[in-house]
């Protein structure tokens, strides 16, 4: 980006980057068998029952994929993509398409309220406003047992939250992610930015419900799938801090 003068041409940018990303779609699905009595006589419903647990089930696979990933046959999770050469959060990092750019923490296995704060900070302000941080439930009870020389907490003062109500970091939504690496020597800890603008969710048809009458009579078969997929696209607007080795 340059600043131009009155009738003065911008020069043509060197470096164009224009790409299509091709985000592959994967199947989850499971079949159950129903005798025709449960159809016929149930004493509850049977098949929006197991769509209950099935659909649940899904989910939490998906969730897997979408974070650290499922393998060929499934989703490619954000933390799959290359991280950047972990660098200490006092100095920039460089951002390089097809990568996470990742800090550091200055001690094995551990990290300082300091350097939480100071991770919201190396987010673009375009995206500051829809960020969040993405981190395991014990990471997050470790982080907010943090207190100050006086036994103050030192994060999310308000701990009688009432059910329902978000938990926020400085502020920020915190979302609980089992997938997300627990505290650890060289774990990618935490995660903080824009989630929307980094990753894309392929969801092609919802949940779908097929019954077959036929291939097991008298019985049935109720067959649930999703088809979906995931991949990073926005490398510049989520960062991760990395616990040091």
């Amino acid at each position: 980006i340059e600043a131009l003068k009155e009738n003065e041409e911008a020069t043509t940018s060197d470096t164009p980057d224009l790409s299509k990303i091709i985000i592959p779609v994967h199947t989850l699905g499971k079949k159950i068998t129903i005798s025709m009595e449960q159809l016929e006589d149930p004493d509850f419903d049977v098949v929006s029952f197991a769509q209950n647990k099935i659909s649940r089930k899904i989910a939490r696979v998906q969730n897997t994929a979408f974070v650290s990933g499922t393998g060929a046959a499934g989703a490619k999770g954000f933390l799959q993509y290359a991280a950047s050469s972990p660098s200490a959060l006092t100095v920039a990092s460089s951002y390089t398409r097809g990568t996470i750019q990742t800090y550091k923490t200055g001690t094995a296995g551990t990290y300082t309220t300091d350097q939480i704060i100071e991770l919201t900070g190396k987010v673009l302000e375009d995206y500051q406003s829809s960020s969040k941080f993405l981190m395991r439930r014990a990471t997050f009870v470790d982080l907010i047992l943090n207190k100050s020389g006086e036994g103050d907490y030192l994060f999310n003062r308000a701990l009688d939250k009432k059910p329902g109500v978000p938990f926020d970091i400085l502020g920020y939504p915190v979302v609980f992610a089992s997938d997300m690496p627990a505290i650890a020597s060289d774990a990618l800890a935490f995660a903080f930015g824009d989630f929307k603008e980094c990753y894309q969710i392929v969801d092609r048809m919802g949940l779908k419900v097929v019954r077959d009458d036929l291939s097991v009579a008298p019985n049935t078969y109720i067959h649930y799938f999703v088809r979906y997929g995931g991949g990073a696209y926005g490398f510049d607007s989520v960062k991760l801090l990395k616990l040091s080795a």
